[in-house]
């Protein structure tokens, strides 16, 4: 997979800002080793939607994984709960 995204990559200009949804979990998770591996300018943003009670769990993991690997990291959170 890390070749994949290399090729698709390679022509890419490396001041381009990626940004990466990250919400923890298993995918995103290996989505950022794989994206941070191939020395990308590259930001996570974890999103906060109000509906878990453990989300704060998470952007504290989230958080700890990017300040481990030195990519920038930022929580928004919103208020994705229905007012119907």
């Amino acid at each position: 997979m890390l070749a994949i995204l290399q090729s698709l990559l390679a022509k890419t200009d490396k001041a381009k800002i990626f940004y990466l949804g990250y919400s923890g979990g298993l995918d995103s998770h290996v989505l950022l080793h794989m994206l941070h591996k191939l020395e990308l300018n590259l930001r996570a943003i974890y999103i906060d939607h109000g509906l878990s009670k453990n989300a704060k769990a998470w952007a504290r993991h989230c958080e700890q994984v990017c300040d481990d690997l030195v990519v920038p990291y930022q929580a928004i959170t919103v208020n994705a709960k229905s007012t119907v």
